[in-house]
């Protein structure tokens, strides 16, 4: 067989070409990390400036203290919320920093005791009891901080008669409704406007009218938690994040993440949704979470801290406070 001239430069032609595209590949992947780099750096930039400059924070609630985290150094700066000698657990804040609803023991020494349900002023000023109200867990303050919804168990006190599930609660005359006696009902989230509220059970979505006092399903889902801007409601669905229409419930993938196990807390403007993720493969015999945040509009997404963590869900929230971003910088 005869190699002509002509063959041989054709076969050099198509070696150079095999090499040509693995190393334009290898480009490309470069060139895209480099992209997601400058973006999770964006990302942060951005954080880092809201914080400073709206004083927007991130908040993990544990127990009588809740842990400020400054985007600046990517740690959680521990800060007592709760009057002094008093012993709590989930803590919640609204949305300004304020005030504070929580599980208060009324016996620190036993902490096997069921807790009751108090509120007070972030300061630890102004500690008030509704003891009717035990064992209150998932707490969630309505947007003009006037009323709460929770998963309590309810004392009737003339009866004795306990009735337990998802409450709404008026803070100025006690009266409280029943919502869902599910006991998987959970992560109950206010519309902006504080007329309705959405809740997840048994796998579905539902929208409760708090004037009609009535809930209708919506979508399959869980953790469900309303926009600030009233626009979308998060939910996940096995390992997908879905944005849902809080009237048709139509839905899109907004990403998927396998580690994911939270609901998505939603940032004061809408643009930003924080959550946590289980760390996969670690040398640490101690499970550990990372606290990430994602841009809405394009997919942006930063870890912003790992931490250790025992069982359950974490309890993360948003918040707006220059005194509550004082006193973390501060250690107070």
């Amino acid at each position: 067989m005869t190699i002509t001239l002509h063959d041989q430069l054709g076969m050099k032609t198509f070696r150079r070409a095999r090499c040509t595209i693995p190393a334009m590949a290898c480009g490309l992947a470069m060139i895209l990390a480099l992209q997601i780099a400058r973006a999770k750096d964006a990302l942060l930039s951005e954080l880092q400036k809201s914080q400073a400059t709206e004083a927007i924070s991130i908040v993990w609630n544990d127990g009588g203290s809740v842990g400020v985290l400054l985007f600046g150094d990517g740690k959680l700066h521990e800060t007592r919320i709760l009057p002094s000698a008093v012993v709590g657990r989930d803590v919640s804040l609204t949305s300004d920093g304020e005030q504070v609803a929580f599980g208060l023991f009324e016996q620190p020494s036993d902490l096997h005791q069921p807790t009751l349900l108090a509120v007070a002023s972030s300061d630890g000023s102004n500690l008030r009891k509704i003891p009717t109200m035990q064992q209150p867990m998932m707490i969630c303050w309505s947007p003009r901080k006037d009323r709460l919804v929770l998963w309590a168990s309810k004392t009737d006190s003339g009866k004795g008669s306990k009735a337990s599930g998802l409450w709404t609660l008026w803070l100025d005359t006690g009266e409280s409704t029943l919502i869902d006696a599910h006991g998987s009902a959970y992560c109950p989230s206010w519309s902006p406007d504080g007329a309705k509220l959405v809740y997840s059970a048994k796998g579905a979505v539902s929208i409760y009218d708090t004037e009609a006092r009535t809930s209708r399903r919506l979508a399959e889902g869980d953790y469900a938690t309303w926009s600030p801007d009233g626009k979308w409601i998060a939910t996940s669905k096995g390992n997908d994040y879905w944005l849902l229409d809080p009237e048709s419930g139509a839905g899109k993938v907004l990403f998927k993440q396998k580690n994911a196990f939270t609901p998505l807390w939603w940032s004061p403007d809408s643009q930003y949704l924080a959550y946590a993720t289980h760390v996969g493969v670690s040398l640490s015999i101690v499970e550990q979470v990372d606290l990430r945040v994602r841009r809405v509009h394009d997919g942006a997404d930063v870890r912003l801290q790992r931490s250790a963590w025992k069982t359950g869900v974490p309890d993360v929230q948003w918040v707006r406070s220059l005194l509550l971003l004082a006193r973390a910088k501060s250690g107070s």
